[in-house]
């Protein structure tokens, strides 16, 4: 397509890392999160489990920070990222039936997944930011969300296979981790050959993290990040369990419906290269952050078939609009401090107060069972998919606010 021959080398490589990416993690960590469940039976403990480790996020960011600074490079954190989903995966091969008997092993799990994670990421963002300039940035997006959408239909494709052939769905579950470790390996194989200069100089994490600044602009940042990791700690675990369970714990119609919201999903992430510019941002913001959350709500509510179609549909075509727009919003408002510092301070602080979002979303979902075991499923999704209305709102009320002044200004 002529978006992807206008982008640079490194864009069109990163756009490749991230699509692998995508095809890996769908392949294997959704169903992890559902291999774990038949072995848990608590939506609770899987919350649990995600927070612990997301909670690992923010201190190896920093130490992949550091590890990158000295190296001049992104590789060998990246790779280091790889390879410990490579570990994650071995162990939950080796473990198998162990978590029956053992229950807790499953976070060990966790800590396994959040370091690697913390890394990945840490080298993914970073990267992002630095090889995307702002002057083809939606595009960019689109492309990456189009490109990492195809690997959500492949991989489900190929998951349906493998269970379609396994005797039972656990034993197709670990079939797809085995065949997700050769993907690891490519990446682990890119990380070292594809190489993007990194700012050797000192960056600061700890002065970025305070929302009592007079950068309004960096408030911004770190409320509208907070606010999309609490609304981002559904997707993490809550709504595929709720997909999982609506379809009546079938891994074959799990797996075909997914395929079917990832193609709704592509075909949205183009649309929105198409219709959406910096005029009508804050409009499809909005209008889709309300879809989002009515999506989860119904799905929470009608756990059926019709839930399912209502939720899939709408939140992967709102999602895409809503999460271009996100992208954007958020690499604009970086990019401002990139000329005068290492931006990777900032990019942990930012992932930072992401991450804490998440696992207060968690904790939420956990707190809740523990007061009412019988019935804290509804509420707790309900007010975390509440928080992509309030992203909407906030985001509208700033870029209104911030453009009066500007108007102010030129008079």
């Amino acid at each position: 397509m002529s978006d992807l021959k206008n982008l640079s080398h490194d864009e069109r490589m990163m756009i490749l890392v991230m699509t692998l990416n995508t095809l890996a993690s769908t392949l294997a960590s959704a169903f992890i999160n559902v291999y774990l469940y038949t072995y848990t039976a608590s939506m609770a403990s899987m919350a649990l489990f995600t927070a612990i480790r997301i909670s690992l996020f923010p201190f190896f960011f920093t130490i992949g920070g550091h590890m990158t600074a000295k190296r001049r490079s992104f590789d060998t954190c990246l790779a280091l990222g790889f390879l410990l989903f490579m570990v994650q995966l071995a162990s939950v091969l080796l473990l198998r039936d162990a978590f029956a008997t053992y229950p807790l092993l499953v976070y060990l799990i966790a800590v396994i997944t959040g370091v690697g994670e913390g890394f990945k990421w840490l080298a993914l963002n970073s990267l992002t930011q630095i090889v995307s300039p702002p002057l083809h940035r939606g595009s960019y997006v689109a492309l990456q969300g189009i490109f990492g959408n195809v690997a959500n239909v492949a991989a489900p494709a190929v998951s349906t296979l493998l269970i379609t052939m396994a005797p039972s769905d656990t034993i197709g579950y670990l079939r797809i981790f085995g065949t997700t470790l050769a993907v690891y390996v490519v990446l682990i194989g890119l990380a070292f050959v594809w190489h993007v200069p990194c700012s050797p100089q000192p960056f600061a994490v700890v002065s970025h993290l305070h929302v009592t600044t007079r950068d309004h602009q960096w408030r911004y940042v770190l409320v509208t990040t907070f606010l999309y990791g609490m609304r981002d700690s559904l997707d993490l675990m809550l709504t595929g369990l709720l997909l999982y369970n609506a379809v009546g714990q079938s891994g074959g119609a799990y797996s075909r419906l997914l395929v079917a919201f990832a193609v709704a999903a592509v075909v949205a992430h183009r649309l929105s290269s198409r219709l959406m510019r910096r005029g009508n941002r804050m409009f499809f913001y909005l209008g889709s952050g309300v879809l989002m959350t009515s999506a989860t709500v119904v799905l929470v509510l009608c756990p059926n078939i019709f839930g399912v179609i209502y939720y899939g549909l709408t939140n992967a075509i709102a999602g895409a609009f809503f999460s271009n727009a996100y992208a954007i919003i958020i690499a604009n408002a970086l990019n401002d401090y990139t000329p005068s510092e290492n931006i990777i301070g900032r990019v942990i602080a930012k992932e930072t107060s992401q991450s804490v979002g998440r696992v207060l979303g968690m904790l939420l979902v956990y707190a809740m069972f523990m007061l009412w075991p019988s019935s804290y499923l509804v509420p707790a999704v309900i007010i975390l998919s509440s928080a992509s209305t309030v992203l909407g709102l906030y985001a509208f009320s700033y870029h209104r606010a911030r453009d009066r002044v500007r108007l102010r200004a030129a008079r």
